[in-house]
């Protein structure tokens, strides 16, 4: 008996020092004692090496530790709102307009109101009032660059190269807007009985973001100006759909279609969906891949040249010579970033006048920074279809034992797995060993050197569950839709980019039930900062949402990387993505002859201060963000009804935060009438203005007037609000 009891005991030890939480893990079979591959000495082992990581940089100890992280299972949101995805930090780098780069220590009461306390170089510090948030943006760009100093002319001299170099940049864009703004589309016309049809042929509800990308996409396609969409959206989350009911809408119309996919794998399981949703409509669909023999496609060339085909599907080869299309419209790509540098081209010669839509989960920095430079339309889909539960991810030293026990509960419920490992030459060998341990699954392995009919062969079994595992390269990195396939086992994940990361780890968990992600590292490699940081962004951004998060971290990772083609990296880097967007933005307008008044942000001095008080919101990251979304709104009516929203959560408020919400009204009206200061004192308003100040007639040089206030009979805020009101037009108010 009392050996029964040390065993037992042993047992149980094993399982409490587990990674994996085998009580509170119920999604999965728990292993049974004679089946549990780790013992004890090889947990501690594991622990112990894991442990050992060496790194050039500290680094958060969430890296350090093997990770298994759960997380809610409820839907989320994500902001539509790029903004939302630029929140500030503590200890993470920020710039100011004015002074450059600087680290952001926190929240700080000085002088009646909350300040942000930031750092420069020599330790040198400075408080910037809340109220003043619009002169500071988080930093993106890459992690070491160093601290500015408080020099303003070293800080004026960075900020007027990258002025330049925005100025290029916003040249370049209102060249290619302009010879875009020439080109006309083709009219679309099309049967909406008959579109309703084809939209019942979706077997899910439609979530509230796919709903707003489909109407997005429609009003481009029925507008005379061609189309340059990004859809983002998580792997999953429906962005196939959206291209879907474009399609149709253009095939409605007599046009083609021309959808391009970077491996043969996706492009067949394009077609299988289209041809199915097709079916009960007149629209042929056709692929076309390295596949084919010499015949099939010639005859396939001759019937797209002849317009018999509608939908036409295929990887590079659609970039064939002896393909005209003869009424092109609509070009899909999807992973765009998948292509090489010739095939891109091909691509931009397709596209000239034509509607383009591009799909992507994770955009990579370059598209990202398109995006976000306002060069393309962006739809986001962020909300997940209902039930579907993230991806649990477990980041480790490689130990065999731990992939054992991950395999075997995969089994227990009758489920598949991928084991990636990118090395050919080792395939058959990992196979081989899989296969000496779980002798009764079917096991077999993929690349992308096998002929393509044997590939095409293997993943027909895989995605038929003839096959239980599947060893392979990253040629399942895109749009492989197996929802049987829940456990992922990746070795030496340092070696992969962020983006492919997540695209691989999006193989995974595409059904209801609970998916599991290993990112397995070198077990003696010594590991360089940036690829540890990149498993540290998936490990942070587990979330149903994570990709468009992922891809602001890559920008911080790789750098701002390249804008519109060209490296950029360098102007941007010193000012970081934001405050060089902000300058694109602004050459534009001056390039486009708008009258721009460069002005620091408005000085506003006249003893009322405005802050929300910790005994309201202890939390000082929500009090971040509220300040942020504040010191964001431009008009005032929607501080006021942000106002209501801010008592419909938190309750009444208080004379600081009703001070609050007023001083940034005064701001927005100051901005208007282009005042760069307000001060009062000794019962005197002094007001600052810029040229062009609605205050002053057109040829007045004064820059500087007095408003008495000694016969007031309102607070002096409420005073100077009313004023200053008076010259704005009604509809400025």
């Amino acid at each position: 008996m009392g050996d029964v009891l040390a065993e037992s005991k042993n047992y149980w030890n094993l399982i409490n020092n587990r990674y994996e939480e085998f009580i509170s893990d119920l999604n999965r079979p728990v292993l049974l004692p004679d089946e549990i591959f780790n013992s004890l000495q090889d947990v501690t082992k594991l622990i112990d090496e894991s442990e050992k990581i060496e790194i050039s940089e500290e680094i958060s100890d969430k890296i350090i530790d093997p990770i298994f992280k759960d997380s809610s299972d409820q839907p989320q949101k994500l902001e539509k709102d790029f903004d939302s995805l630029l929140n500030f930090k503590k200890d993470e780098l920020v710039v100011h307009a004015n002074h450059g780069i600087g680290k952001f220590l926190g929240l700080k009461n000085l002088n009646r109101t909350e300040c942000f306390l930031i750092e420069y170089q020599n330790n040198d510090l400075i408080y910037v009032p809340v109220n003043d948030l619009s002169q500071i943006t988080p930093y993106i760009g890459v992690k070491d660059i160093p601290l500015d100093s408080l020099n303003k002319k070293k800080w004026s001299e960075k900020s007027k190269k990258s002025k330049i170099k925005a100025f290029d940049i916003a040249s370049e864009i209102l060249e290619a807007e302009a010879k875009r703004s020439l080109e006309e589309s083709s009219e679309i016309s099309f049967d909406l009985d008959e579109y309703k049809k084809f939209c019942d042929g979706f077997n899910f509800s439609e979530t509230p973001d796919q709903e707003r990308a489909i109407k997005e996409v429609i009003s481009d396609l029925i507008s005379k100006k061609p189309q340059d969409r990004l859809i983002c959206g998580e792997v999953g989350f429906g962005k196939t759909e959206v291209a879907l009911r474009a399609s149709f809408i253009v095939a409605q119309s007599n046009y083609q279609v021309c959808i391009l996919a970077p491996t043969t794998v996706l492009a067949k399981q394009h077609f299988e969906v289209f041809k199915d949703r097709f079916a009960d409509f007149p629209h042929n669909v056709c692929l076309l891949t390295r596949e084919q023999t010499n015949t099939e496609k010639e005859e396939i060339y001759n019937r797209i040249n002849d317009n018999s085909y509608s939908i036409i599907i295929g990887t590079h080869a659609l970039f064939n010579k002896e393909i005209s299309f003869k009424n092109l419209n609509l070009l899909i790509i999807d992973e765009e970033h998948k292509f090489g540098v010739r095939q891109k081209e091909l691509i931009r010669s397709l596209k000239k006048g034509i509607n383009v839509i591009s799909l992507s989960a994770t955009p990579i920095p370059r598209t990202l920074n398109l995006s976000l430079s306002k060069v393309r339309d962006i739809s986001l889909i962020t909300t997940p279809p209902i039930g579907r539960k993230s991806v649990k991810t477990i980041v480790s030293r490689y130990s065999q034992s731990l992939v054992f026990e991950a395999i075997q509960r995969e089994f227990y419920r009758d489920g598949q797995v991928f084991y990636l490992l990118n090395n050919v030459s080792q395939l058959e060998e990992k196979k081989n060993e899989l296969a000496e341990r779980f002798p009764n699954k079917s096991i077999d392995f993929a690349h992308g050197q096998l002929r393509p009919k044997e590939l095409g062969s293997i993943m027909q079994k895989f995605i038929k569950k003839d096959i239980d595992l599947l060893v392979c390269t990253t040629i399942i990195e895109s749009g492989i839709d197996i929802e049987n396939a829940n456990t992922l086992i990746v070795e030496n994940s340092e070696n992969y980019g962020l983006s492919q990361l997540h695209q691989i780890r999006g193989r995974v968990g595409r059904s209801k039930r609970e998916a599991f992600a290993y990112f397995l590292l070198n077990e003696t490699k010594k590991l360089k900062n940036k690829a540890l940081e990149r498993i540290e962004a998936l490990q942070e951004n587990e979330s149903l949402l994570s990709g468009f998060s992922l891809a602001m971290r890559d920008l911080e990772i790789r750098g701002a990387g390249e804008l519109l083609g060209e490296k950029q990296s360098g102007a941007i880097d010193v000012v970081g993505l934001t405050l060089f967007s902000k300058m694109i933005e602004g050459a534009i307008k001056v390039l486009s002859g708008e009258k721009i008044i460069e002005q620091s942000d408005i000085n506003i001095d006249i003893g009322i201060y405005g802050f929300i008080p910790e005994e309201v919101i202890p939390q000082a990251e929500l009090r971040l963000s509220i300040y942020k979304e504040i010191s964001s709104i431009k008009e005032n009516k929607d501080l006021d009804q942000n106002k209501k929203d801010f008592i419909d959560r938190f309750g009444d408020v208080n004379q600081e935060i009703i001070n609050l919400y007023e001083l940034s009204k005064l701001k927005n009206i100051a901005r208007k009438l282009n005042i760069l200061e307000i001060k009062f004192r000794n019962e005197n308003f002094s007001l600052k203005l810029a040229e062009n100040s609605k205050l002053l007639p057109s040829s007045s040089k004064v820059k500087e007037i007095k408003l008495s206030a000694k016969e007031i009979k309102s607070d002096r805020l409420t005073f100077i609000m009313a004023k200053l009101e008076s010259f704005l037009d009604k509809d400025e108010i």
